[in-house]
């Protein structure tokens, strides 16, 4: 039997875990401040390496979940402060302080856009499913039935003679 030949491996050689350690080092800086890794990758100078980055990103999982918690940092730290604040204003409300016109928009803004408030305070909406063929057409006409009120008679007034004005021109007797 023939021997197979080894395939030889196109392209550059991988880069060791330590080069991506030191990547995501330069990367740091511009992911917690909530820049996109492209963003990130462009602002630290890897542009020729955004490729390869794009692909141990994709591929790996550790690498990916640290690239991702840099990220949120900035969000973690807003929700952080909006429970703070939030704590604060619960805290005069028990002690039966007056709370000012900020503390109510906090509070309002908390019970809108924070995920745990959500249950509790957010609208539901409801989508319905639309058939694509019938979607920006008038699909029915409606009917329009006008009623077509009655003529209203009007009542001759009955004119006392005692009331009646004389006419201008009285017509003349003979």
């Amino acid at each position: 039997m023939a021997k197979k030949k080894k395939k030889k491996k196109v392209g550059k050689p991988a880069f060791k875990p330590e080069q991506y350690e030191i990547w995501l080092d330069e990367l740091r800086p511009h992911l917690v401040l909530g820049c996109t890794l492209r963003r990130a990758i462009e602002l630290s100078g890897l542009m020729k390496h955004k490729n390869v980055l794009y692909g141990y990103y994709r591929d790996n999982e550790e690498f990916r979940d640290k690239i991702d918690g840099f990220r949120a940092t900035p969000g973690e730290k807003v929700n952080e402060a909006l429970a703070t604040l939030v704590v604060d204003i619960t805290d005069k409300i028990k002690r039966k302080e007056v709370i000012s016109s900020d503390d109510i928009k906090i509070l309002h803004q908390f019970s809108e856009k924070h995920r745990t408030s959500q249950p509790f305070f957010v609208s539901r909406t409801e989508t319905a499913e639309a058939d694509p063929d019938q979607f920006g057409k008038v699909v029915d006409t409606p009917k329009i039935e006008y009623l077509v009120p009655k003529p209203v008679k009007k009542k001759k007034a009955k004119k006392d003679e005692k009331n009646k004005k004389p006419a201008d021109n009285p017509k003349p007797e003979d």
